[in-house]
Order: C-alpha cells, then sequence, then structure tokens
C-alpha cells in the first residue's frame, strides 16, 4: 500500500508544522492522474494519524494539475 508511506510522511510534516500542537485540518492537493485515488489516501490518512496530534483532524483533499500529493497547509486548534 503506497499510500500509507506517503500518509505518514505527510502526517509527520504537518506535525513538524504545527510544532506539538493539535491538528484541525490537513489541506492537500493531489493530481488525478498521479497515482493515488483519494478516498485510499485519505483512509491512509486517518490511519498515520492514530495516536498523534492530528488525529481526528479533518482532511481536504482537492485536486491540483500538476504534482502528485503535497501538503498544502494545515490548521491547529484553538486552546481550550
Amino acid at each position: 500500500m503506497h499510500e500509507l508511506g506517503v500518509a505518514r510522511r505527510i502526517v509527520r510534516r504537518a506535525l513538524e508544522a504545527a510544532r506539538g500542537d493539535e491538528l484541525a485540518t490537513l489541506r492537500l492537493r493531489l493530481r488525478p492522474e498521479g497515482g493515488f485515488e483519494a478516498g485510499a489516501l485519505e483512509l491512509s490518512l486517518r490511519a498515520a494519524a492514530a495516536g498523534t496530534p492530528a488525529e481526528g483532524a479533518a482532511i481536504e483533499i482537492r485536486a491540483a494539475e500538476s504534482g502528485g500529493v503535497a501538503l498544502e497547509s494545515v490548521a491547529v486548534r484553538e486552546p481550550a
């Protein structure tokens, strides 16, 4: 499952960008011809995020004209 390896790298980068804060949203760009299916990628992202501050974050995947899969931005949860 190639998606899981990519998902782990994306989650790792998102957590680094969030600097330990809990993630609210992961936004990604996905080129339709890039060899990935959005549903499979989302499942892999959820699996990779399990047990981390990214668990439960919303995942937004939008189509891109170039590139493969790219982390576009992250949003962190506001402290309670």
